[in-house]
């Protein structure tokens, strides 16, 4: 009876993790989802500015004064 009871708890314990984790699941795909739409407005956003003449010579110059010298800290050389 003990073994059974045991047995039991084990399979509850199996179908609730189940559970968690198809929980989990739906949360990541729709965080994907939700990703991969950003990307696209930014895509589309990036291409229109191109599209303007708004392109910048390297991607270099889009980083603002403090990133290029956190880059650059970064870079033998310089």
């Amino acid at each position: 009876m003990v073994e059974s009871d045991q047995k039991s708890r084990s399979v509850d314990e199996c179908l609730a993790r189940i559970r968690q984790l198809e929980e989990e699941n739906a949360h990541l795909r729709e965080a994907a989802k939700t990703f991969g739409d950003l990307a696209e407005r930014l895509k589309r956003a990036l291409d229109a500015e191109l599209r303007r003449g708004g392109h910048h010579s390297s991607p270099r110059d889009r980083l603002s004064k403090d990133s290029r010298a956190v880059v650059d800290a970064g870079q033998p050389g310089r």
